[in-house]
């Protein structure tokens, strides 16, 4: 992607989505290239109403409310953009987890974390950031604009 202004992700030999490479990572078109573009965090709409959507993994507010004919598909939450800490910032969604995994890259730690059963991949700047240990209940805060409705 470094070397690219713009890529194609084909499955089958059929084009999925073409574009630039920061658009096809933040905004994949489906779950097909959100996992080709290496993301874990895809959970299946259940329930829609107005801008509030259930999932497994809780009832999560959207930017603004599904269309009819986006009431059936998945939602993606990048890794990059989960906040773990006390603080909630206005407007966020809050979830309540327990850290299961701390993986320590240097300039940035992954955590595997867990919410109400399932499982949630974040990953957080090493930088001023207070490192969570195993075990540690946390905060997770998902900023509604952050929430990519997919295509199943």
């Amino acid at each position: 992607m470094v070397m690219s202004d713009r890529i194609a992700v084909l499955d089958g030999g059929v084009i999925q989505q073409v574009g630039p490479p920061q658009t096809v990572y933040e905004h994949p078109v489906n779950a097909f290239v959100a996992r080709f573009m290496g993301h874990v965090n895809l959970f299946e709409i259940g329930s829609v109403s107005g801008d509030r959507v259930t999932t497994t993994l809780g009832q999560l507010r959207l930017e603004k409310p599904l269309a009819e004919h986006e009431r059936h598909g998945m939602l993606l939450i990048r890794q990059e953009v989960i906040e773990l800490g006390p603080e909630v910032p206005e407007g966020y969604n809050a979830l309540q987890g327990v850290v299961r995994e701390r993986l320590y890259r240097g300039s940035r730690v992954e955590y595997r974390l867990e919410v109400d059963g399932v499982v949630l991949l974040a990953t957080a700047s090493n930088l001023g950031q207070r490192l969570h240990a195993v075990g540690d209940r946390v905060t997770v805060s998902i900023c509604p604009e952050d929430i990519v409705r997919l295509d199943a």
